[in-house]
């Protein structure tokens, strides 16, 4: 699979790379398998998404949509996820955009950026968390 999902902090973290080119498919596999628990998603207090250095993703609209009822459905758990994209590729980013749009209602705090570090250092301010 292209993406690596590693759990951190107690498992209250999550961290998911982009290895290559990422597909709907792949992302809506990996969401449903991290919040498929509710006791799971209830102890989780951030997300970490690095497509720093993916330059390709292949997803439609309808696999957007379908990501983002995941994560509503996920949030009825947990509203408070803290989540961090770091996104290098104009056209991902555009697409982690359009997730953010239809995602409003999970009420989570989200943050796009270029950059992983910032990112990291955004999460460690907003969470007292060290990585």
């Amino acid at each position: 699979m292209p993406l690596e999902i590693n759990y951190l902090h107690n498992n209250s973290g999550v961290v998911i790379t982009g290895l290559d080119t990422v597909t709907g498919n792949d992302l809506i596999s990996a969401m449903k398998d991290i919040f498929s628990d509710r006791e799971k998603t209830m102890a989780y207090r951030y997300g970490l998404v690095d497509f720093s250095k993916n330059e390709q993703m292949d997803i439609s609209v309808a696999q957007i949509v379908e990501l983002s009822k995941i994560h509503v459905q996920a949030s009825k758990w947990n509203s408070n996820i803290v989540v961090g994209f770091a996104i290098r590729n104009t056209f991902i980013y555009g697409l982690v955009s359009i997730w953010q749009i239809f995602a409003r209602h999970t009420n989570w705090k989200i943050r796009l950026s270029r950059s992983l570090d910032e990112n990291r250092e955004w999460l460690e301010k907003e969470l007292n968390l060290i990585f």
